[in-house]
């Protein structure tokens, strides 16, 4: 049975994720069986398959319930006029991110090497998430806060292989850069994204 007395199914959700989430940290995709996933959130085998049909369609919600809050905000189609301001959060928030969202994404990876179902979540996922980051840039231009010069899905690109990056640099748990010289270094690259202001020579 996968209904739980007195229990919303939203929360059942999210202890299921919660504790694979753990389990795949710890013992990775191959050795994290759904019997110990139930047992740490507390729930039954089969709550996790009235709720995701396979033990790959639970890491790819898995990963998902971890992404960075603010990516989460940008997808969520946010006012336009944040979208750079929310990218520019979230880059210099990268690096000091938990090691648990950079181990998972690397064990996902290799997961998706060996499992054909765990590939088509993955891939799946990191599309979605990148024509998120397609839309919020196409918004800006279309406010004029980004350059419509530069290509928007050259820029989402870009920025989803910062973000997976540094995902898997923290998962490695290799020291990052001093903050606020990564911070300056984001600032620079935002600011070669904004529209160029045009100087007028009152001489001239």
């Amino acid at each position: 049975m996968g209904r739980v007395a007195g229990v919303s199914s939203q929360v059942v959700r999210e202890r299921l994720l919660a504790a694979a989430a753990e389990v795949f940290h710890e013992r990775g995709y191959e050795g994290a069986s759904t019997g110990e996933i139930a047992r740490r959130a507390g729930l039954s085998v089969g709550a996790i398959y009235s709720n995701y049909g396979t033990k790959a369609e639970l890491l790819g919600h898995a990963i998902a319930a971890h992404i960075p809050v603010q990516l989460a905000e940008l997808f969520a189609a946010g006012s336009p006029g944040t979208a750079l301001d929310l990218l520019t959060r979230l880059a210099e928030a990268l690096p000091g991110r938990s090691s648990r969202q950079g181990a998972m994404l690397i064990e996902s990876f290799a997961a998706a090497r060996r499992d054909p179902a765990v590939a088509k979540m993955i891939t799946a996922g990191i599309r979605h998430r990148r024509g998120g980051l397609r839309e919020a840039v196409e918004r800006a231009q279309h406010d004029g806060l980004a350059r419509s010069d530069l290509d928007a899905e050259a820029l989402a690109h870009l920025c989803m292989t910062v973000v997976l990056g540094s995902l898997v640099m923290n998962g490695l748990e290799l020291p990052g850069p001093d903050p606020a010289a990564w911070a300056a270094v984001v600032d620079h690259l935002i600011a070669s994204v904004a529209p160029h202001t045009t100087s007028h020579d009152p001489e001239g």
